[in-house]
């Protein structure tokens, strides 16, 4: 089995992501159980990152006021950050008006549900259930 040992805040870092000292959590298996495994890992180092923001929490306020619209440039952009379930991107399209022209989100859980077509097959029904555990599928981000 291959591990790919990549996370968005750690190789393309957003917001305050570049100074925190974090790893990103693999294992060699690919069963269910290295899922749980890499997930307790993730929430270890999750608690590794809110002591790290805790410590250098500057005083005063947190967000800016921007306003209730924002008037972006004519143009497109496309932003993407580590969701619960992997890599969620955006893509938007303006015509210089503050209602996007055209918004696409690119959801972990579509992608990761394509997975099941190479997993399922051979296995018995009782493993299905523990298989989608594996996947950690949020319906309702299935059709972005």
């Amino acid at each position: 089995m291959h591990r790919v040992e990549f996370d968005v805040r750690k190789h393309y870092p957003y917001g305050w992501y570049k100074n925190l000292d974090f790893d990103v959590v693999t294992d060699e298996a690919g069963d269910v159980e290295a899922s749980y495994r890499v997930r307790i890992g993730e929430v270890r180092q999750s608690i590794r990152m809110i002591k790290q923001i805790l410590e250098n929490l500057p005083e005063g306020e947190v967000m800016a006021d921007t306003g209730r619209r924002i008037r972006p440039a004519e143009g497109d952009g496309i932003g993407r950050v580590e969701s619960a379930r992997g890599e969620y991107a955006v893509h938007v399209v303006s015509d210089g008006s503050d209602t996007p022209y055209r918004v696409h989100y690119r959801t972990p859980c579509t992608v990761n549900m394509q997975l099941l077509q190479e997993i399922v097959p051979g296995h018995y029904l009782p493993d299905i259930m523990p298989i989608m555990g594996l996947i950690d599928p949020v319906s309702g981000a299935w059709d972005k």
